[in-house]
């Protein structure tokens, strides 16, 4: 599989994920709201996480598109997993049942199950984001004038 290629479709996957949660959480808004109440690490934060993370997944979700900013894009990705993998973490070393608030049939999945799922992503994130930078530091990228440090 060529470099570019593979960079695209781990971007195409998290577009789908992002626009998938981003949207269900959108949705079942008040779900959500309910989901981040009972959680003890985040009840504090409800009222900005409720649009704080779907905004920022639908805004790296779009960024993803865009081939200029894919690599930061990218980046966004592994932090929203790694973050998203850190709470799961968290969650799943609480003595109670703490309902997910990842939107749609993610939520379903066995908390372990979703852990591996998120280191998964996270690998890809970062195998893309390395792919990417060398893409662009020989100038074999989709825009060979962009200019990244």
């Amino acid at each position: 599989m060529k470099k570019k290629n593979f960079v695209q479709i781990v971007s195409a996957l998290f577009v789908i994920l992002f626009v998938y949660t981003g949207i269900s959480k959108l949705i079942g808004y008040k779900e959500f709201i309910y989901e981040l109440k009972e959680s003890p690490i985040l009840k504090p934060y409800t009222g900005w996480l409720i649009w704080i993370v779907p905004g920022a997944e639908l805004f790296i979700a779009f960024f993803l598109i865009v081939a200029r900013w894919r690599k930061p894009a990218l980046y966004a990705s592994f932090f929203m997993m790694l973050l998203f993998t850190t709470y799961l973490f968290q969650v799943n070393n609480l003595k109670y049942h703490i309902p997910c608030g990842c939107g749609g049939i993610l939520e379903k999945l066995p908390i372990g199950v979703h852990i591996i799922l998120n280191i998964i992503l996270a690998i890809l994130a970062v195998i893309a984001i390395w792919i990417e930078r060398a893409l662009i530091r020989t100038n074999d990228h989709e825009f060979a004038d962009v200019k990244y440090s």
